[in-house]
């Protein structure tokens, strides 16, 4: 690690024992805090050596409300965490973290000069923020609109799962889960692709057994099964898509960026 760090052009004058020695349990036995000097600057790097195959290894670095740099590392979709923690950790006066992984190593650093420098050294690629369940889940082209309409109002998302919603309008149709990052516990949306618009959609809601609500649909004068469950849901329709959101904030963020409003009732 000292030679890659030389190669980065940092000489490396410390080396202490990670704070975050817990980010993979026993898969990651060994990590440091690597600190030293790169162009004058004072820098640090923490590493992590794997030691069991750790698939599914994401991380997103964020701001928080209050404005400070917060990340979260994830293990296949999991977010790593201590105690109640809603992220993995927080930097307090400095810019984001930045990452790199490969089968051997986890590092993440504040210095994005020394991240960009040691992808080379030691065969490190940058970690996707986000994970796909299961991993090889195709990518629709328009999962980037919905993600766009999120990430516009700050809403984040740290999972993309298949949706059990795909049948939920009659027909079967492209879907997916957009499971809200950690510390937003119940954000994110279910989305359906509409190929083809639908001329109609009717969405009524009723009370049922206490603490839950029960859905009717009716569909271009069909009456679909609808739904029931405790769990609030806003509905979304346009030319393009149908959501099912599951916070006011997802639902406000697709309204808006996607042109979508609630269906008549």
């Amino acid at each position: 690690m000292t030679e890659a760090l030389a190669t980065a052009s940092l000489r490396t004058t410390s080396v202490i024992p990670s704070k975050f020695d817990w980010l993979f349990g026993t898969a990651a036995p060994r990590s440091g805090t690597f600190s030293g000097r790169l162009d004058g600057t004072q820098v640090w790097v923490d590493v992590h050596f794997l030691e069991a195959p750790t698939d599914g290894i994401t991380a997103c670095a964020s701001r928080s409300v209050s404005g400070e740099s917060v990340f979260t590392v994830s293990v296949k979709g999991r977010p790593q965490v201590l105690g109640g923690a809603s992220v993995t950790g927080a930097l307090s006066g400095t810019g984001p973290m930045y990452f790199a992984s490969n089968a051997r190593l986890f590092v993440m650093t504040p210095d994005a000069r020394l991240r960009d420098a040691l992808l080379p050294a030691l065969g490190l690629s940058v970690p996707s923020c986000i994970w796909r369940e299961p991993e090889t889940l195709p990518v629709f082209s328009w999962e980037r609109d919905v993600m766009d309409a999120l990430a516009a109002q700050g809403v984040e998302i740290r999972e993309i799962g298949g949706s059990k919603f795909e049948s939920f309008l009659g027909d079967r149709r492209d879907a997916r889960v957009f499971i809200g990052a950690s510390g937003q516990n119940g954000t994110g949306a279910d989305v359906l692709w509409l190929a083809v618009p639908l001329r109609d959609v009717q969405m009524c809601s009723s009370p049922s057994s206490p603490g839950f609500t029960k859905w009717s649909v009716i569909v271009d004068g069909r009456q679909l099964p609808g739904m029931e469950g405790s769990q609030t849901v806003y509905p979304l329709v346009g030319t393009r898509f149908f959501v099912l959101a599951w916070d006011r904030a997802s639902a406000d963020a697709l309204a808006h960026g996607l042109g979508l409003s609630a269906p008549s009732c």
